[in-house]
């Protein structure tokens, strides 16, 4: 029965939550080398330019970072991030796996990246490296701003340029970039020796040298203790320009062994051990090897919107270098830092999802803990449900994650979830749903499955029917439905679907009710299917989309000779998102269930229930086929609290001539959201539908579509 698969898919979620916990990350420090390319983050010194003297001048150079191989070369040249980010994080971009990261700003230089990746899009109007002020919101801007973090925001940047960048609106954190001092008044003796010694540096244009930067960061971590800290490291870039590839690996190599003072810091302190993720990139990538090109950078340099990606932290699993098909983009990062600290993360335009993949050990531990059997990564937790055809329900699920490639960290995790629940109204519903990702998701093999003693309504059939005569009936159905899809091109799925429904033991009052308006299936029985679908998936989230489409269409041909049950069923269902400001969504829907023959009672298509056409008890109206639209608007209020408001056009008909803009029944309602766990956007659900003589409030999770 496609009415209780579907509530069943819903109420299932439930069972994931717990696995959903707190991530362990309390502070962030997000660092950036200017300009440093993935070729020597992934493979070290490059041969091409390292044994060219126009660029190297330092002979020893040579001896330090050249290896047989890209491991002994790229652990010489950056021993921090093969030794303990290579064994204890994650590390993306090596392009010989396919494993992209890449800006998405056609500018492909200091500022414009910067702007995406703090802002989370790309403003056409940040196309210099002028000293001018950002005109968007920052991610350290929005953390700054929640009230548990304000004035825990610091920045520290070797280039004088970025303190405009970094902040929209400047002095509502502390900034200290370029040849700035330190002016506390309690500014420690470390603080005023630095002061002093980058006073006789060398004055180079709007930047003083990384050793400033670093050690103001570090003497600031220890004596301010900040939540959220942004270093921005140059010298990468200053020294690629000049075209003086020694200095420019000494340098990468300089900002390595500090980072290496950082971490260890931060393992030292019991405020900052276990709680601190780091998360490293950088703002642009360079030209290719082997030419002058790699000095340089721009649109017009090929090369150059390729950029990587280092994470390490309590919440980040051990993966170590990503060597799957993948693309990441720069502006995923400024979200990536606010969902660490529990944060969903909105501006004023779309900005980029979330990194979720670098997110996954304190769920996947959590899972792992709250089981007996640790190695299987089962959970068990009791749910809870309301709707109007339910009322309440109580009940227990249970969640089994896992992913068939282990290593994998690209591909969704696949589940198979349980759930038994019994309502008020004396229903029983068992239920078994799995979602398998093969490698790549080539491959998405879907299964929903039930066993229902389910007490319902009938009022009738077609679009009006009196409200005041539902007659009870109860039926008991055994239902499974696998589907197997296959990728065929982008985000185009193709697939196949077997049906079977077993309806035994229908009670109903015998009355010349149902004989009036001929329904058939009374009698239970069997009903095999098989069919075909095409989906379109574009939504940049599956359970709370902001933007992107969705289109599924299905045809499934259903028979029965003994019952005389023959038809065929069709559903259309095409979804639009459309991201406004803020974090606001404008959602849209279309469905149609349409079905031709002679169809059961249980298979006809019905109008309400939680997913479309809230406010109607779900079958108020029942018929042949079903069209119906609905429009939804999200607004974030707080952290991880929205509100909602919908509205919904729906007829049932026998006939596809019979549905005309006049017989349209109408639906509308709002309700309250909240993020049960905001990194994927999963909501708890609460709505109150009304309709014309009729109303409904639905407890559950996921967004109606």
């Amino acid at each position: 029965m496609k009415k209780v698969s579907r509530a069943i898919i819903l109420l299932l979620l439930l069972s994931q939550l717990n696995g959903f916990a707190q991530l362990k990350t309390k502070k962030i420090i997000l660092v950036t080398l200017d300009g440093f390319r993935w070729q020597e983050l992934f493979q070290g010194a490059d041969s091409s330019i390292l044994f060219n003297k126009r660029y190297v001048q330092d002979q020893h150079v040579i001896n330090n970072f050249w290896g047989s191989s890209e491991t002994e070369r790229r652990q010489k040249l950056l021993p921090f991030f093969w030794n303990v980010i290579g064994s204890q994080g994650q590390l993306y971009g090596n392009r010989a796996y396919h494993n992209n990261v890449n800006c998405t700003n056609p500018y492909w230089f200091s500022c414009p990246g910067y702007s995406e990746m703090l802002v989370g899009f790309v403003d056409h109007a940040v196309n210099s490296n002028d000293n001018i002020q950002n005109p968007n919101q920052t991610v350290l801007d929005f953390i700054n701003q929640q009230t548990e973090f304000t004035n825990k925001v610091a920045v520290f940047s070797t280039w004088e340029t970025v303190s405009h960048i970094a902040s929209h609106n400047p002095g509502t954190f502390y900034v200290n970039a370029g040849h700035e001092p330190v002016h506390d008044i309690d500014s420690t003796l470390t603080e005023s020796m630095l002061n002093s010694w980058q006073g006789y540096s060398p004055d180079s244009h709007r930047v003083r040298n990384d050793f400033f930067t670093f050690y103001y960061a570090l003497e600031y971590i220890q004596k301010r203790k900040p939540d959220v800290m942004y270093i921005s490291f140059e010298e990468t870039d200053r020294y690629a320009h000049n075209g003086q590839y020694d200095e420019y690996l000494k340098a990468a190599n300089a900002t390595d062994f500090r980072l290496k003072m950082l971490w260890d810091w931060i393992q030292s302190q019991t405020d900052y051990k276990d709680q601190t993720t780091l998360i490293i990139t950088t703002d642009h990538g360079r030209g290719r090897s082997g030419r002058h090109s790699w000095t340089t950078h721009g649109r017009q340099v090929i090369g150059s919107d390729q950029i990587w990606l280092a994470v390490l932290g309590p919440d980040t699993q051990s993966t170590g270098e990503i060597t799957t098909v993948n693309q990441l983009f720069q502006n995923q990062i400024a979200a990536t830092v606010s969902s660490f600290l529990g944060l969903p993360y909105i501006n004023t335009k779309p900005v980029g999802n979330a990194i979720t993949s670098t997110m996954l050990a304190s769920a996947d531990s959590t899972l792992m803990n709250n089981t007996k059997h640790k190695d299987s990564g089962i959970v068990f937790l009791p749910a809870v449900i309301r709707s109007p055809e339910t009322k309440w329900g109580f009940g227990a699920a249970s969640s089994v994650t896992f992913k068939l490639r282990s290593s994998d960290s690209q591909t969704r995790t696949s589940s198979v979830q349980a759930l038994g629940l019994y309502t008020t109204r004396k229903q029983s519903i068992l239920g078994l749903e799995s979602t398998v990702y093969f490698p790549r998701e080539d491959l998405i093999f879907r299964l929903h499955s039930s066993y229902t003693y389910f007490p319902d309504k009938f009022w009738g059939l077609g679009n009006h029917t009196d409200r005041r005569k539902p007659i009870p009936f109860a039926y008991k159905q055994f239902y499974v439905f696998p589907q197997l899809l296959k990728r065929v091109y982008s985000k185009l799925y193709v697939g196949i679907s077997l049906e079977y429904q077993h309806v035994y033991n229908f009670y109903y009052n015998k009355n010349d009710f149902y004989d009036y308006h001929k329904v058939v299936g009374l009698q239970g029985g069997v009903i095999p299917g098989a069919g075909i679908l095409m989906t379109w998936d574009s939504r940049d989230n599956a359970f709370s989309p902001s933007k992107g489409e969705f289109f599924e269409f299905a045809a499934t041909d259903f028979e029965n000779r003994r019952r005389d049950y023959d038809y065929s069923n069709y559903v259309f269902d095409f979804r639009k998102y459309v991201a406004g400001t803020y974090g606001k969504v404008l959602a849209f829907q279309f469905y149609a269930n349409l079905n031709k023959g002679t169809i059961p009672i249980l298979s006809l298509a019905s109008m309400g229930g939680s997913m479309i056409m809230r406010g109607y008890y779900s079958g108020r109206f029942r018929d042949n086929n079903l069209a119906a639209t609905q429009i939804e608007y999200r607004v974030p209020i707080k952290k991880n609290f929205g509100v909602v408001g919908f509205a919904g056009l729906g007829q049932v008909a026998r006939t596809l001539n019979e549905f005309s803009a006049p017989q349209l029944k109408g639906a509308a309602g709002g309700g309250l959201r909240f993020a049960l766990k905001p990194q994927e956007k999963l909501n708890l659900r609460i709505d109150y539908g009304v309709a014309r003589h009729s109303h409904g409030f639905y407890l559950t999770v996921a967004e109606a579509f």
